[in-house]
């Protein structure tokens, strides 16, 4: 079973790159590769100049890899698991750099006590903490935001993009589509194994502009029945949802409710979203 298939990409320096698929789609195999957990049976891939199959010692120095808590160690305390890392490292410093990490993610007193008795968030959190102990020039991180709280899923959000602004190149995959929108410079669209489209989020979603859409909310069932008729829109309840085909097709509709002076309660017009695009290219 192949799992990735002739995928190329090029990813520059200081750039957040998203890796967008679904399950199967080879997004957790493509960073198994990068991060040299897993050599590939045929190509070459390469980080900073250096070859992930002849130079792997290397490579590990220079990444970050959060790919949920499966590299911590449960019967340590969250503080000797960062320790060992740092020290791993050489990590200048590192009870300050231990407690930067705590002020920032909010493990507080609980970083003294077992991982086994954390929570699914704290374990994250921990993972995230420890990726990020030996201040690498690259992070791979799956699903990072997996199990944190709003308030933390935000700040790390802010905190890719303030890394990247210094430089730093961030590997991204998740399943939370306005994240990657969000935060991403770039976009891989991953499906079977293929690589489909690589481009900035607006790009993508300029492709798909003949898909902005006007949503009329009607006061009246009978209005939006009528004028759902006229349309071949699609409607629930007294909502009537119609595809844009052109900025002059969106005048005749604006035109046609003020001449019927139908009674309406919102109009809006909606652009297709990343995940618009993404369900479009993998269909």
């Amino acid at each position: 079973m192949t799992a990735v298939n002739n995928i190329s990409f090029e990813i520059p320096k200081g750039e957040v790159f998203g890796l967008l698929g679904s399950n199967g789609a080879g997004k957790t195999t493509t960073l198994n590769m990068l991060s040299t957990l897993v050599y590939p049976t045929s190509g070459d891939a390469f980080l900073n100049g250096l070859d992930i199959k002849k130079d792997g010692k290397k490579i590990r120095k220079s990444i970050g890899v959060a790919f949920g808590y499966r590299m911590i160690y449960h019967r340590l305390t969250g503080r000797d698991n960062l320790k060992f890392y740092g020290r791993v490292y050489n990590v200048p410093d590192l009870e300050q750099k231990i407690d930067e990490l705590n002020d920032f993610f909010g493990l507080k007193n609980r970083l003294d006590d077992l991982v086994e008795t954390y929570s699914f968030g704290m374990k994250a959190k921990l993972a995230l903490m420890r990726a990020m102990i030996h201040n690498p020039p690259i992070l791979f991180l799956d699903e990072p935001t997996l199990g944190l709280d709003a308030g933390t899923a935000r700040r790390l959000r802010e905190k890719i993009k303030d890394l990247s602004s210094k430089g730093k190149t961030i590997v991204f995959c998740s399943h939370y589509l306005f994240e990657v929108e969000e935060i991403c410079d770039r976009v891989a669209i991953l499906h079977k194994g293929e690589m489909l489209k690589v481009d900035t989020p607006e790009n993508l979603r300029e492709k798909l502009k003949t898909q902005r859409k006007i949503e009329i909310d009607f006061c009246r069932h009978e209005d939006a029945k009528k004028f759902n008729s006229r349309f071949g829109s699609t409607i629930k309840e007294n909502q009537v949802v119609i595809p844009i085909k052109n900025n002059d097709f969106l005048k005749y509709i604006l035109k046609e409710l003020s001449d019927n002076n139908t009674s309406i309660k919102d109009i809006q017009t909606t652009h297709p979203s990343l995940e618009d695009v993404f369900i479009e290219i993998t269909k």
